[in-house]
Protein backbone atom coordinates (compact mmCIF):
# COMPACT_ATOMS: atom_id res chain seq x y z
CA UNK A 1 0.00 0.00 0.00
CA UNK A 2 3.17 2.51 1.10
CA UNK A 3 4.57 1.52 -3.03
CA UNK A 4 1.12 2.53 -4.50
CA UNK A 5 0.86 5.43 -2.22
CA UNK A 6 4.20 6.97 -3.30
CA UNK A 7 3.82 5.54 -7.03
CA UNK A 8 0.49 8.25 -7.02
CA UNK A 9 2.03 10.53 -5.32
CA UNK A 10 4.96 10.59 -7.89
CA UNK A 11 2.33 10.36 -10.66
CA UNK A 12 -0.05 13.10 -9.55
CA UNK A 13 4.00 15.16 -9.36
CA UNK A 14 4.66 14.46 -13.24
CA UNK A 15 4.86 16.99 -15.45
CA UNK A 16 3.47 14.07 -17.91
CA UNK A 17 0.42 14.37 -15.90
CA UNK A 18 0.08 17.69 -15.60
CA UNK A 19 0.15 18.57 -18.98
CA UNK A 20 -2.39 15.82 -19.95
CA UNK A 21 -4.74 17.71 -17.60
CA UNK A 22 -4.42 20.72 -18.85
CA UNK A 23 -4.94 19.58 -21.96
CA UNK A 24 -8.30 17.88 -21.37
CA UNK A 25 -9.59 20.12 -18.47
CA UNK A 26 -9.75 22.88 -21.56
CA UNK A 27 -10.90 20.43 -24.01
CA UNK A 28 -13.43 18.52 -21.83
CA UNK A 29 -14.68 22.17 -20.93
CA UNK A 30 -15.36 22.22 -24.87
CA UNK A 31 -16.86 19.14 -25.11
CA UNK A 32 -19.51 19.60 -22.31
CA UNK A 33 -20.33 22.64 -23.79
CA UNK A 34 -21.17 20.55 -27.24
CA UNK A 35 -23.06 18.16 -25.63
CA UNK A 36 -24.89 19.91 -23.41
CA UNK A 37 -25.89 22.05 -26.56
CA UNK A 38 -26.19 19.15 -29.29
CA UNK A 39 -29.81 18.18 -28.19
CA UNK A 40 -31.12 21.61 -28.94
CA UNK A 41 -29.04 21.69 -32.17
CA UNK A 42 -30.56 17.86 -33.09
CA UNK A 43 -33.93 19.11 -32.41
CA UNK A 44 -33.40 22.26 -34.85
CA UNK A 45 -31.87 20.29 -37.47
CA UNK A 46 -33.17 17.37 -39.25
CA UNK A 47 -30.40 14.36 -40.10
CA UNK A 48 -30.58 15.74 -44.21
CA UNK A 49 -29.09 18.82 -42.59
CA UNK A 50 -26.31 16.73 -40.65
CA UNK A 51 -25.99 14.34 -43.84
CA UNK A 52 -25.05 17.64 -45.81
CA UNK A 53 -22.07 18.01 -43.08
CA UNK A 54 -21.03 15.01 -42.61
CA UNK A 55 -20.46 15.10 -46.25
CA UNK A 56 -18.74 18.11 -46.56
CA UNK A 57 -16.63 17.57 -43.31
CA UNK A 58 -15.98 14.08 -44.76
CA UNK A 59 -14.75 15.71 -47.65
CA UNK A 60 -12.47 18.28 -46.19
CA UNK A 61 -11.38 15.53 -43.85
CA UNK A 62 -10.32 13.37 -46.16
CA UNK A 63 -7.75 15.67 -47.95
CA UNK A 64 -6.81 18.21 -44.75
CA UNK A 65 -4.58 15.83 -42.46
CA UNK A 66 -2.09 14.80 -45.10
CA UNK A 67 -2.58 18.78 -46.90
CA UNK A 68 0.96 19.60 -45.32
CA UNK A 69 2.09 16.68 -46.29
CA UNK A 70 2.44 16.09 -42.70
CA UNK A 71 5.52 18.21 -42.16
CA UNK A 72 3.72 19.82 -38.80
CA UNK A 73 3.88 16.60 -36.97
CA UNK A 74 7.90 16.75 -37.32
CA UNK A 75 7.57 20.23 -35.37
CA UNK A 76 7.97 18.66 -32.24
CA UNK A 77 11.60 16.35 -32.87
CA UNK A 78 14.37 19.16 -33.78
CA UNK A 79 16.66 19.75 -30.87
CA UNK A 80 16.66 23.45 -31.95
CA UNK A 81 13.82 26.35 -32.17
CA UNK A 82 15.42 28.06 -35.72
CA UNK A 83 14.98 24.66 -37.69
CA UNK A 84 11.26 24.01 -35.90
CA UNK A 85 10.70 27.20 -37.28
CA UNK A 86 11.45 26.38 -40.94
CA UNK A 87 9.60 23.49 -40.19
CA UNK A 88 6.48 25.72 -39.60
CA UNK A 89 7.09 27.77 -42.80
CA UNK A 90 7.67 24.67 -45.20
CA UNK A 91 4.22 23.62 -43.35
CA UNK A 92 2.46 26.55 -44.29
CA UNK A 93 3.68 26.96 -47.28
CA UNK A 94 3.10 23.20 -48.79
CA UNK A 95 -0.88 23.80 -47.42
CA UNK A 96 -1.18 26.83 -49.34
CA UNK A 97 -0.01 25.21 -52.81
CA UNK A 98 -2.28 22.25 -51.90
CA UNK A 99 -4.89 24.36 -51.62
CA UNK A 100 -4.37 26.07 -54.50
CA UNK A 101 -4.19 23.33 -56.44
CA UNK A 102 -7.18 21.95 -54.95
CA UNK A 103 -9.47 24.68 -55.53
CA UNK A 104 -7.99 25.07 -59.24
CA UNK A 105 -9.48 21.42 -59.66
CA UNK A 106 -12.21 22.04 -58.14
CA UNK A 107 -13.00 25.07 -60.57
CA UNK A 108 -12.26 23.07 -63.64
CA UNK A 109 -13.59 19.50 -62.65
CA UNK A 110 -16.46 20.00 -59.77
CA UNK A 111 -19.13 18.68 -61.81
CA UNK A 112 -16.66 15.75 -62.53
CA UNK A 113 -15.41 14.70 -59.24
CA UNK A 114 -19.06 15.10 -57.02
CA UNK A 115 -20.55 12.84 -59.63
CA UNK A 116 -17.73 9.94 -59.18
CA UNK A 117 -17.39 10.44 -54.79
CA UNK A 118 -21.49 10.39 -54.67
CA UNK A 119 -21.28 13.77 -53.08
CA UNK A 120 -23.85 16.02 -55.58
CA UNK A 121 -25.10 16.65 -52.37
CA UNK A 122 -22.16 19.46 -51.40
CA UNK A 123 -21.41 20.83 -55.03
CA UNK A 124 -22.78 24.17 -53.98
CA UNK A 125 -20.67 24.53 -50.79
CA UNK A 126 -17.08 23.03 -52.99
CA UNK A 127 -15.92 26.51 -53.01
CA UNK A 128 -15.41 26.28 -48.70
CA UNK A 129 -13.24 23.17 -49.44
CA UNK A 130 -9.74 24.40 -50.37
CA UNK A 131 -10.76 26.99 -47.66
CA UNK A 132 -11.12 24.57 -44.86
CA UNK A 133 -8.37 22.11 -45.68
CA UNK A 134 -5.66 25.55 -45.48
CA UNK A 135 -7.50 26.15 -41.99
CA UNK A 136 -7.05 23.12 -40.53
CA UNK A 137 -3.50 22.59 -41.94
CA UNK A 138 -2.90 25.90 -39.89
CA UNK A 139 -4.48 24.77 -36.95
CA UNK A 140 -2.36 21.64 -37.35
CA UNK A 141 0.68 23.90 -37.27
CA UNK A 142 -0.22 26.03 -34.72
CA UNK A 143 -1.06 23.30 -32.16
CA UNK A 144 2.34 21.58 -32.95
CA UNK A 145 4.32 24.54 -32.33
CA UNK A 146 1.99 24.79 -28.73
CA UNK A 147 2.96 21.11 -27.79
CA UNK A 148 7.08 21.84 -28.44
CA UNK A 149 6.75 24.64 -26.13
CA UNK A 150 4.65 22.32 -23.52
CA UNK A 151 1.78 25.31 -23.55
CA UNK A 152 -1.05 22.78 -22.90
CA UNK A 153 -2.91 24.99 -21.58
CA UNK A 154 -3.53 27.64 -24.17
CA UNK A 155 -4.92 24.49 -26.73
CA UNK A 156 -7.11 24.22 -24.10
CA UNK A 157 -8.67 27.09 -23.63
CA UNK A 158 -8.52 28.04 -27.38
CA UNK A 159 -10.87 24.86 -27.47
CA UNK A 160 -13.58 26.49 -24.92
CA UNK A 161 -13.92 29.91 -26.46
CA UNK A 162 -14.17 28.24 -30.23
CA UNK A 163 -16.72 25.02 -28.87
CA UNK A 164 -18.49 28.42 -27.23
CA UNK A 165 -18.93 30.57 -30.58
CA UNK A 166 -19.37 27.68 -32.63
CA UNK A 167 -22.39 26.03 -30.69
CA UNK A 168 -23.87 29.49 -29.73
CA UNK A 169 -23.76 30.38 -33.63
CA UNK A 170 -25.14 26.86 -34.54
CA UNK A 171 -28.39 27.51 -32.26
CA UNK A 172 -28.58 31.69 -33.20
CA UNK A 173 -28.97 30.65 -36.96
CA UNK A 174 -30.16 27.45 -36.46
CA UNK A 175 -34.08 29.52 -34.96
CA UNK A 176 -33.96 31.43 -38.43
CA UNK A 177 -32.60 29.11 -40.97
CA UNK A 178 -32.12 25.71 -39.78
CA UNK A 179 -30.67 24.06 -42.88
CA UNK A 180 -27.33 22.01 -43.91
CA UNK A 181 -26.07 25.58 -45.53
CA UNK A 182 -25.70 27.05 -42.01
CA UNK A 183 -23.98 24.05 -40.68
CA UNK A 184 -21.58 23.91 -42.85
CA UNK A 185 -20.63 27.72 -43.10
CA UNK A 186 -20.25 28.08 -39.25
CA UNK A 187 -18.55 24.66 -39.51
CA UNK A 188 -16.00 26.44 -41.86
CA UNK A 189 -15.77 29.50 -39.74
CA UNK A 190 -15.20 27.89 -36.42
CA UNK A 191 -12.54 26.37 -38.12
CA UNK A 192 -10.47 29.69 -38.75
CA UNK A 193 -10.99 31.24 -36.00
CA UNK A 194 -9.45 28.14 -33.68
CA UNK A 195 -6.55 28.44 -35.93
CA UNK A 196 -6.74 32.22 -35.56
CA UNK A 197 -6.51 31.86 -32.19
CA UNK A 198 -3.88 28.61 -32.10
CA UNK A 199 -1.92 30.69 -33.89
CA UNK A 200 -2.18 33.95 -31.77
CA UNK A 201 -1.29 31.69 -28.97
CA UNK A 202 1.28 30.29 -30.83
CA UNK A 203 3.38 33.86 -32.11
CA UNK A 204 2.86 35.04 -27.70
CA UNK A 205 5.96 32.38 -27.45
CA UNK A 206 8.25 32.59 -30.04
CA UNK A 207 10.82 29.52 -28.68
CA UNK A 208 12.01 27.80 -25.93
CA UNK A 209 15.73 27.68 -26.14
CA UNK A 210 18.33 30.22 -27.56
CA UNK A 211 20.67 29.38 -30.39
CA UNK A 212 23.79 27.49 -29.30
CA UNK A 213 25.45 29.38 -32.05
CA UNK A 214 25.20 31.77 -34.67
CA UNK A 215 25.04 29.65 -37.71
CA UNK A 216 21.95 30.11 -39.55
CA UNK A 217 18.81 27.77 -39.44
CA UNK A 218 19.07 25.07 -42.02
CA UNK A 219 16.71 25.89 -45.55
CA UNK A 220 13.60 25.17 -46.60
CA UNK A 221 15.06 22.17 -48.81
CA UNK A 222 17.23 20.69 -46.19
CA UNK A 223 14.55 20.61 -43.81
CA UNK A 224 12.12 19.00 -45.88
CA UNK A 225 14.83 16.58 -47.04
CA UNK A 226 15.62 16.13 -43.05
CA UNK A 227 12.42 15.17 -42.47
CA UNK A 228 11.61 13.16 -46.00
CA UNK A 229 9.97 10.26 -44.04
CA UNK A 230 7.34 12.37 -42.84
CA UNK A 231 6.04 13.29 -46.51
CA UNK A 232 6.56 9.56 -48.40
CA UNK A 233 5.06 7.19 -45.39
CA UNK A 234 3.56 9.86 -42.74
CA UNK A 235 1.11 11.89 -45.23
CA UNK A 236 0.19 8.83 -47.38
CA UNK A 237 -0.71 7.24 -43.94
CA UNK A 238 -2.52 10.29 -43.13
CA UNK A 239 -4.35 10.35 -46.61
CA UNK A 240 -5.44 6.97 -46.27
CA UNK A 241 -6.23 6.89 -42.60
CA UNK A 242 -8.16 9.75 -43.45
CA UNK A 243 -10.08 8.25 -46.55
CA UNK A 244 -11.10 5.21 -44.21
CA UNK A 245 -13.09 7.08 -41.82
CA UNK A 246 -14.49 9.38 -44.67
CA UNK A 247 -15.94 6.46 -46.18
CA UNK A 248 -18.92 5.50 -44.36
CA UNK A 249 -20.73 9.18 -44.81
CA UNK A 250 -19.86 9.03 -48.30
CA UNK A 251 -21.06 5.51 -49.15
CA UNK A 252 -24.30 6.05 -47.04
CA UNK A 253 -24.82 9.51 -48.70
CA UNK A 254 -24.24 7.89 -52.41
CA UNK A 255 -26.15 4.34 -51.62
CA UNK A 256 -28.86 5.53 -49.02
CA UNK A 257 -29.24 8.87 -48.90
CA UNK A 258 -28.05 11.83 -46.61
CA UNK A 259 -29.91 11.28 -43.47
CA UNK A 260 -28.87 8.05 -42.97
CA UNK A 261 -25.37 9.94 -43.51
CA UNK A 262 -26.64 12.57 -41.13
CA UNK A 263 -27.60 9.75 -38.14
CA UNK A 264 -24.21 8.30 -38.69
CA UNK A 265 -22.92 11.81 -38.42
CA UNK A 266 -24.05 12.38 -35.28
CA UNK A 267 -22.83 8.90 -33.87
CA UNK A 268 -19.73 9.96 -34.63
CA UNK A 269 -19.55 13.12 -33.22
CA UNK A 270 -21.18 11.76 -30.16
CA UNK A 271 -18.92 8.90 -29.60
CA UNK A 272 -16.22 10.62 -30.31
CA UNK A 273 -15.96 12.92 -27.48
CA UNK A 274 -14.18 10.15 -25.57
CA UNK A 275 -11.37 9.78 -27.81
CA UNK A 276 -10.97 13.73 -28.53
CA UNK A 277 -11.45 14.42 -24.43
CA UNK A 278 -8.94 11.84 -23.58
CA UNK A 279 -7.15 10.35 -26.76
CA UNK A 280 -5.97 13.40 -27.71
CA UNK A 281 -5.12 15.31 -24.57
CA UNK A 282 -2.60 12.67 -23.93
CA UNK A 283 -1.31 12.38 -27.28
CA UNK A 284 -0.52 15.66 -27.61
CA UNK A 285 1.24 14.80 -24.15
CA UNK A 286 2.84 11.65 -24.96
CA UNK A 287 4.20 12.34 -28.31
CA UNK A 288 6.84 14.79 -26.79
CA UNK A 289 7.31 12.55 -24.25
CA UNK A 290 8.23 9.54 -25.68
CA UNK A 291 10.31 11.35 -28.06
CA UNK A 292 12.23 12.61 -24.53
CA UNK A 293 12.35 9.25 -23.24
CA UNK A 294 13.98 7.36 -26.30
CA UNK A 295 16.70 10.06 -26.54
CA UNK A 296 17.47 9.46 -22.73
CA UNK A 297 17.25 5.47 -23.31
CA UNK A 298 14.12 4.93 -20.91
CA UNK A 299 12.02 1.89 -21.01
CA UNK A 300 9.73 3.39 -23.98
CA UNK A 301 7.30 -0.35 -24.20
CA UNK A 302 6.98 -0.08 -21.35
CA UNK A 303 5.51 3.41 -21.37
CA UNK A 304 3.42 2.39 -24.21
CA UNK A 305 1.61 -0.08 -22.52
CA UNK A 306 0.91 1.95 -18.88
CA UNK A 307 -0.29 4.36 -21.08
CA UNK A 308 -2.27 2.29 -23.51
CA UNK A 309 -3.91 0.38 -19.67
CA UNK A 310 -4.80 3.53 -18.33
CA UNK A 311 -6.89 4.54 -21.57
CA UNK A 312 -9.16 1.12 -21.54
CA UNK A 313 -9.65 1.37 -17.71
CA UNK A 314 -10.92 4.79 -18.49
CA UNK A 315 -13.20 4.33 -22.01
CA UNK A 316 -14.29 0.78 -21.23
CA UNK A 317 -17.66 1.84 -19.10
CA UNK A 318 -18.91 4.33 -21.16
CA UNK A 319 -18.36 2.77 -24.81
CA UNK A 320 -19.81 -0.87 -22.64
CA UNK A 321 -22.98 1.57 -21.67
CA UNK A 322 -23.50 2.50 -25.37
CA UNK A 323 -23.42 -0.96 -26.99
CA UNK A 324 -25.78 -2.32 -24.38
CA UNK A 325 -28.36 0.90 -24.66
CA UNK A 326 -27.09 3.00 -27.52
CA UNK A 327 -30.45 3.39 -29.50
CA UNK A 328 -32.64 4.38 -26.40
CA UNK A 329 -29.76 6.74 -25.13
CA UNK A 330 -29.93 8.49 -28.51
CA UNK A 331 -33.48 8.60 -28.87
CA UNK A 332 -33.79 10.00 -25.22
CA UNK A 333 -31.23 12.60 -25.59
CA UNK A 334 -31.44 13.86 -29.37
CA UNK A 335 -35.08 12.69 -30.11
CA UNK A 336 -36.91 10.02 -31.20
CA UNK A 337 -35.77 10.71 -35.41
CA UNK A 338 -32.14 10.04 -34.10
CA UNK A 339 -33.15 6.21 -33.05
CA UNK A 340 -30.68 4.78 -35.77
CA UNK A 341 -27.84 6.86 -34.58
CA UNK A 342 -28.03 4.46 -31.46
CA UNK A 343 -27.93 1.32 -33.54
CA UNK A 344 -24.66 2.52 -35.61
CA UNK A 345 -23.46 3.42 -32.08
CA UNK A 346 -23.26 0.33 -30.57
CA UNK A 347 -20.94 -1.10 -33.45
CA UNK A 348 -19.14 2.09 -33.79
CA UNK A 349 -18.44 2.46 -29.66
CA UNK A 350 -16.12 -0.96 -30.01
CA UNK A 351 -13.56 0.78 -33.06
CA UNK A 352 -13.79 4.04 -30.84
CA UNK A 353 -12.84 2.28 -27.89
CA UNK A 354 -9.85 0.42 -30.15
CA UNK A 355 -8.90 3.94 -31.54
CA UNK A 356 -8.56 5.50 -27.95
CA UNK A 357 -6.27 2.89 -26.42
CA UNK A 358 -4.17 2.75 -29.27
CA UNK A 359 -3.24 6.41 -29.41
CA UNK A 360 -0.19 5.68 -27.29
CA UNK A 361 1.21 3.10 -29.97
CA UNK A 362 0.01 5.47 -33.04
CA UNK A 363 1.90 8.38 -31.65
CA UNK A 364 5.12 6.54 -31.09
CA UNK A 365 5.21 5.58 -34.74
CA UNK A 366 7.49 8.45 -35.87
CA UNK A 367 9.57 7.89 -32.67
CA UNK A 368 9.58 3.92 -33.97
CA UNK A 369 10.80 5.12 -37.53
CA UNK A 370 7.98 2.64 -38.29
CA UNK A 371 6.03 4.78 -40.51
CA UNK A 372 6.83 2.77 -43.51
CA UNK A 373 4.53 -0.27 -41.17
CA UNK A 374 2.12 2.15 -40.52
CA UNK A 375 1.58 2.65 -44.34
CA UNK A 376 1.01 -0.64 -45.38
CA UNK A 377 -1.37 -1.26 -42.09
CA UNK A 378 -3.61 1.98 -42.86
CA UNK A 379 -3.83 0.73 -46.19
CA UNK A 380 -5.20 -2.63 -45.65
CA UNK A 381 -7.32 -1.46 -43.62
CA UNK A 382 -8.62 1.46 -46.31
CA UNK A 383 -9.33 -1.78 -48.69
CA UNK A 384 -11.29 -3.75 -46.15
CA UNK A 385 -13.20 -1.54 -45.06
CA UNK A 386 -14.18 -0.67 -48.23
CA UNK A 387 -14.91 -3.83 -49.22
CA UNK A 388 -17.15 -4.51 -46.01
CA UNK A 389 -19.25 -1.14 -46.34
CA UNK A 390 -19.82 -2.30 -50.26
CA UNK A 391 -20.86 -6.12 -49.21
CA UNK A 392 -23.35 -4.67 -46.40
CA UNK A 393 -24.70 -1.63 -48.70
CA UNK A 394 -25.11 -3.43 -51.96
CA UNK A 395 -24.98 -7.12 -51.05
CA UNK A 396 -26.76 -7.19 -48.09
CA UNK A 397 -28.84 -3.81 -48.47
CA UNK A 398 -28.50 -3.32 -44.61
CA UNK A 399 -26.48 0.25 -43.47
CA UNK A 400 -26.25 -1.48 -39.60
CA UNK A 401 -24.46 -4.55 -41.31
CA UNK A 402 -22.26 -2.38 -43.60
CA UNK A 403 -21.26 -0.34 -40.51
CA UNK A 404 -20.94 -3.45 -38.26
CA UNK A 405 -18.30 -4.92 -40.67
CA UNK A 406 -16.51 -1.31 -40.94
CA UNK A 407 -16.12 -1.35 -37.04
CA UNK A 408 -14.93 -5.09 -36.69
CA UNK A 409 -12.03 -4.55 -39.36
CA UNK A 410 -11.06 -1.31 -37.17
CA UNK A 411 -11.15 -3.19 -34.13
CA UNK A 412 -8.68 -5.93 -35.51
CA UNK A 413 -6.68 -3.14 -37.36
CA UNK A 414 -6.12 -1.15 -33.79
CA UNK A 415 -5.01 -4.46 -32.09
CA UNK A 416 -2.78 -5.59 -34.81
CA UNK A 417 -1.27 -1.60 -34.40
CA UNK A 418 -0.83 -2.02 -30.35
CA UNK A 419 1.19 -5.67 -30.83
CA UNK A 420 3.41 -4.06 -33.74
CA UNK A 421 4.25 -1.01 -31.65
CA UNK A 422 5.26 -3.28 -28.82
CA UNK A 423 7.61 -5.61 -30.66
CA UNK A 424 9.27 -2.67 -32.43
CA UNK A 425 9.57 -0.73 -29.00
CA UNK A 426 11.05 -4.17 -27.03
CA UNK A 427 13.43 -4.28 -30.10
CA UNK A 428 14.20 -0.16 -29.84
CA UNK A 429 14.70 -0.64 -26.21
CA UNK A 430 17.23 -3.80 -26.99
CA UNK A 431 19.45 -1.75 -29.21
CA UNK A 432 19.09 1.30 -26.94
CA UNK A 433 20.60 -0.72 -24.31
CA UNK A 434 23.12 -2.44 -26.09
CA UNK A 435 24.38 0.98 -27.10
CA UNK A 436 24.49 2.35 -23.67
CA UNK A 437 26.63 -0.90 -22.46
CA UNK A 438 28.87 -1.55 -25.62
Amino acid sequence: MKKLRSYLGTLARSSFVHGVVAVASGTAAAQVIAMLVAPIITRLYGPDAFGQLGVFNSAVNLIAPAAALSFPIAIVLPSMDRDAGQLVKLSLLVAAVVSVVLGVSLLFFSTGIVKTMGIEVIQPYLVLVPLTVFFLSAQQVAQQWLIRMRLFGATGRVSVFQALAVNFAHVLVGLYQPVGTALIWVSSLGKLLHAGLLSLAARRRGTANPPDDASPPAGLREVAQRYRDFAFFRAPQEFVTAASYSLPVIALAAFVNPAAAGLYTLCQSVLGLPSRLIGSSVGSVFYPRITAAAKQGEDISRLITRATLALFAIGVLPYLAVVLFGPRLFALVFGSEWLGAGEFARWLALVHLSTMVSRPAAQALPVLSAQRFSLILSTSTLVLRLAALLFGLVRLESAVHAIAMYSVVGVVANLTLFLAVKRFSNRFDSDSSAERFS
